[in-house]
Order: structure tokens, then sequence, then C-alpha cells
């Protein structure tokens, strides 16, 4: 067997979507965790025998964002470098792995993570191998054929090219079972990483039953709840508390999935004695129901949850198979509030059924509710998911690029209102719920009250800049829509004009025919000349809309009973008439 250097490596998002660009700064970026992939995967590899490896995260450098020499010479020199990435940082990703490629065309580029696993041929583009789901036990499959020079045919969960360039798509590798999930290795994180975070990240369990349409969860963890066991949990709490004392987020997708089995774990840290550090979880408003549960969190350190209520409007909710109401986010409001633990309300705006009094609605119920941060997301339509197969269906994706998918650009044309209308109101969301206002407010109510007086004043600004930032894509969105009132109008007239053409074409005059003739030849052209001069912003977005044109008109034409003996070559498209 071949002794192989292995590196992993995630990078951070960026504002255009490039290697070295200017690092996000959102929402998202008030909170830094370590990766839950890659120093886990380097710890499989480790625990399996592959000694010479190791994790990058450039987030945390120095220079935030950048490679140090010594880690950029050891990305390119590994045998194999495995990039994990979500659909927001794959365009830098693949960015990367071409550049390992040029300078090290022996490497072994392996793709993981939500967005290779959701678009494996997107990640084959640039890379030898894409993991699908989950990938510990794929990849010391992996690293054991490459490291015995095998063929990849025989391992399951992931997608790779042969030596012809073919694309083959191996069956599916069963989700780790709770046993295998209990006994899988704990990361170890360096330095520059545990003083670069603001908080310890710790995963008790995976999957999640409750198909909500826009969430990626089940496409890659499965629709059943998995758990670590009570004492490998504990384990890993102080795997993490030997680390670091910051606070821990329970980066479960539903912590409290199995309110008994939590209250078994919350109890067992309570009655070992260990000195837990603030932590927050993310929760279902369901867990609200719990009274005992509530007060275990509370004296076990639990500071915060994290709620995805979505929508106040009962149609938003049911179109996102969220298998809530607007009552009992109301009512877990009022018992998280009561049990003395604060909440980060998550909404997602922009859906089919919000205008822009409906966005009002919104931030006014968080604001009454006294709900302690929030977020206001845009749809985002993930790959992989539901709700983007019918919006992909539906042909309402106006955008992929991939930099774009963080929650603050618009992606999904609107159904009730005007595309940049709608990014003027998600930007008066965020102004009205972080102002300076707000933040008087805040100062004389609530469980934190001068953490989040400071966080609507950091807020604030936060947003101001964000949207300032994003002006160009306000206009571009303008834009867009003066571009489709045009182009339909226009679509109206070539469809009312062919039909002036099929009457002239039918006529015993020969010279009408011809002309008219001529006349569907230009219109065909003129069609076809505007899909291929499309470009800037949403390019891709209106060839297809064009192209949807084409084929209509194309087809009206072939079903007119004029074509006959009249069919002649226009040369566009190879079209006949």
């Amino acid at each position: 067997m071949k002794s192989l250097s292995v590196t992993f490596v995630e990078l951070p998002a960026t504002s255009d979507g490039k290697l070295y660009g200017k690092l996000s700064d959102d929402v998202y970026s008030l909170v830094r965790l370590p990766s839950r992939a890659i120093d886990l995967l380097a710890a499989t590899a480790i625990a399996a025998g592959y000694a010479d490896t190791t994790a990058i995260n450039p987030a945390f450098n120095r220079v935030r964002g950048y490679f140090t020499l010594e880690q950029l010479k050891r990305i390119i020199t590994s045998d194999v470098v495995g990039i994990s990435a979500i659909t927001r940082t794959a365009r830098q990703s693949y960015e990367l792995a071409d550049y390992i490629k040029r300078i090290n065309p022996a490497s072994i580029i392996v793709m993981g993570g939500p967005h290779a696993s959701a678009l494996p041929e997107d990640a084959l583009a640039h890379a030898d191998v894409a993991v699908t789901k989950e990938g510990e036990c794929t990849l010391v499959d992996l690293l054991g054929h490459i490291a015995n020079g095998d063929e990849f045919s025989d391992i399951a969960g992931i997608v790779f090219k042969n030596k012809g360039g073919g694309i083959i798509r191996t069956p599916k590798r069963p989700f780790l079972t709770n046993e295998e999930l209990s006994a899988l290795p704990f990361s170890t994180y360096s330095k520059e990483v545990l003083d670069g975070i603001t908080h310890m990240v710790i995963n008790t369990s995976r999957g999640c039953p409750y198909a909500c349409e826009y969430c990626a969860v089940i496409e890659n963890f499965g629709g059943q709840f998995r758990f670590l066991d009570i004492e490998r949990t504990i384990e890993a709490i102080q795997h993490a508390l030997s680390q670091t004392r910051k606070p821990i987020f329970f980066g479960d997708d539903n912590f409290a999935a199995a309110p008994n089995r939590t209250k078994t774990l919350l109890e067992e840290i309570l009655r070992r004695g260990i000195k837990m550090p603030p932590w927050l979880a993310q929760v279902r408003v369901e867990s609200a129901n719990d009274e005992d549960l509530l007060k275990t969190m509370k004296r076990s350190g639990c500071a915060r949850v994290c709620i995805g209520f979505e929508s106040i409007n009962e149609d938003t909710l049911k179109l996102f198979n969220k298998r809530s109401t607007p009552e009992k986010n109301s009512l877990a409001i009022e018992r998280f509030h009561k049990a003395g633990i604060s909440i980060h309300g998550m909404f997602i705006i922009g859906a089919d059924t919000d205008s822009k009094e409906t966005i009002k609605e919104t931030v006014k119920y968080a604001k009454e509710k006294r709900i302690d941060t929030a977020q206001f997301t845009l749809m985002v339509p993930l790959p992989g998911t539901k709700m983007t197969e019918k919006l992909e269906a539906d042909k309402r994706v106006i955008s992929h690029d991939w930099h774009l998918y963080d929650g603050h650009h618009i992606l999904v044309q609107p159904k009730i209102m005007p595309a940049n209308e709608l990014h003027e109101a998600a930007a008066m969301a965020w102004l009205d719920f972080y102002s300076f206002k707000e933040a008087v407010k805040h100062l004389f109510y609530g469980n934190e009250h001068w953490y989040n007086c400071l966080v609507r004043i950091w807020g604030k600004k936060l947003a101001q800049k964000s949207f300032e930032e994003k002006s160009y894509y306000h206009r571009a969105l303008a834009g867009l829509d003066d571009w489709r009132n045009k182009i339909y109008g226009e679509y109206d007239s070539w469809m009312a004009k062919i039909d002036i053409i099929a009457t002239d074409i039918k006529s015993d005059i020969e010279e009408r025919q011809n002309t008219a003739r001529l006349e569907l030849e230009r219109l065909i052209k003129t069609i076809a000349e505007k899909r291929i001069r499309v470009d800037g912003f949403f390019a891709p977005y209106k060839q297809k809309i064009l192209k949807e044109f084409e084929d209509a008109i194309y087809k009206k034409i072939t079903e007119m009973d004029f074509l006959g003996s009249h069919r002649y070559l226009v040369p566009v498209q190879g079209i006949i008439i």
C-alpha cells in the first residue's frame, strides 16, 4: 500500500466568489464557527492509518482568507486534496481545484459537501471524484483504493471520471447508523482556528424527518434522526472543552428532536458537574411544549435557541411544508422567554405568498414578540431541494452564480412583486429590526438586554454596509424587470405577426407568399440573434426565456397548415419552414 499525503481544505465565502476575493461580511460572519467537515474528515483519515493528513481553513489565518506559503506548498504537493464546499463557496472551491491541477496534475482532487452531493457533475468539471452525502466511511474506502491503485467503481457513494473521461455514478451509500456515528473520532482544531472562532461546535445527531420544501438536510443527512449515544456525547463535550471554553453551538438541525434524550443528556451534564460555557442550539417550536425540557436547558447553561419560524403567514408555512402554525410560533416565543432563554428567530422572505405588506408584518411581529435577534433571508434555491426542483421546472431561478446563494440576493423571480421591490423590502426588514430605536428599547427588557442593544447597533451598520455594497445588484434587478416586461410584450407582437404572415402565405398571390416567407425568416432570425447577444447579469436566465419563445413560435409555425409545398430552410438553428 502506498503512503499518502492527504489535505482537506474548506474555503470561506467571498463577496465575488473568487479564491482570494473580499471575505463576505454579512449576518453569518457575526458567529464564527470551526468547520464541521474537514477537521472531522482529517481525524477519520488519521484514525484509519493515514498519518500524513491535515486540515486547512484559511478563514482563520492571520491574513484571513489567504493561505500561508507553507499551507499552499502543502496543498499543491499532496497526493489527495479533499475540498468541502457549500453552494455559496463552490465557485472559489472550483478555482482552487483548477489551480492545484495545473500545478500538480497527478494530485487527486476530491470534492465533497452539500453542493457536490446535489450537483456532482458540476463538481467533476474541476475534480476527479465527488463524494456524496456523508463522507466519513466513503473517504476511508476511497483512500484505500487510491493507495492500492485500484479502480473506484466498487466504492459506494461517489461519482467519478473514468480514464476515458466518462462519468460513473456508483450506488448510494447508506447513512451512518447510531453506532457508526458514535464511533467517529473527534475533531481537533489548530491554535489559529481556536483563536479565531467565536463558538465551538458540537454535533450530537444527524438527519431530520420534517421535509421542509426549502431545506437540504434530508438530501444530505436523510429523513430519520440518528444520534450519538449519551456517553459518547458527553465525551465529545469534554473533548471540546479541553480545547476551548468559548460558548458552544450544538449544530444539530434539531437539538431537541428527541426531548427525553435531550433531557437525559443535560441531566447527565449537571450530575457530573461539567461546567458548561453558555450554549445555544437549533430547535423547532415544538420543543417549547415540554416545560421540564426548557427548565433543564436553562439550568445546564442554554443562553439562546435558534428557531426557524420562517413566516407569520399560514399560507407560506403550508407552502414550505413547515408543519407549524403562527399560533405555535407565538406560544414557543412566550415559553422560551418565560424560561429565561433568548431567541434567534429565522425568517424567509420572498415566498410566492409574500408582498410588501406581509414582509412589513413579519418585522412588526418580530419586534412586538421581542425576539432577541433575527434574520430575514431571501429564498435560496439550494440545489437538491424540492422547492428548487419546482422553481427550476417553472424557470424562475434567475441566477446560478453560486456565490450569490447567501440569502441576501434575490435568486427567484417573485410572483407578486417586481424583483427590485422585493430587494428594497428585504433591506427595510433588516434596517427596521436592527435600528437605534429598537436598540434603546432593548436596554429595558429581555434576558440579555445589553447584548441585544449592542447587536442592534452593530446589525444596523452591517445591514447598511451590506445593502450599499449590493446596490449594483438592485440596479440589475430593476433592469431585469424592465427587460422581462419588454420581451414579453415583444413575444405577444411576434405571435400576432405570425398570424398575419400565415394569412399572406395562404394567399394565391405569389408575391405576397414570397414577402411573407421572407418576413417569417427575419422574425426567427431576430429572436435567435437576441438570445445569442444576451450578456451581462442574468444572461443564462434571459437566454432560457428567449429559447422558450423560439420553441413556442416554431411549434406554432409547424402546426399551421401552410407548410406543405412551401417548406424551406431558414439558416438559423436549422429550422425548417
